[in-house]
């Protein structure tokens, strides 16, 4: 019941990403003459890098590391 529940839980998790990315691919066509749809993707780009970094939290988490090393004095 566990295996099918997580199944399900990945499943629907994927559906919602690759809905996310369809969505500001149509946003990215239409908001070159509309500047609220502009607004709205960079909202749905943002949404797409929290998913991200749900994700993978490491490789996040490593990339700041580095990035804030670099900027260190």
């Amino acid at each position: 019941m566990y295996v099918l529940h997580l199944y399900i839980s990945s499943t629907l998790f994927r559906f919602f990403k690759n809905l996310i990315t369809l969505c500001i691919s149509a946003l990215d066509i239409l908001s070159v003459s509309f500047r609220p749809l502009f607004a709205l993707c960079c909202q749905m780009r943002a949404l797409k890098l929290i998913i991200f970094a749900a994700e993978n939290p490491n490789r996040v988490y490593s990339n700041l590391t580095l990035t804030f090393n670099k900027t260190k004095v």
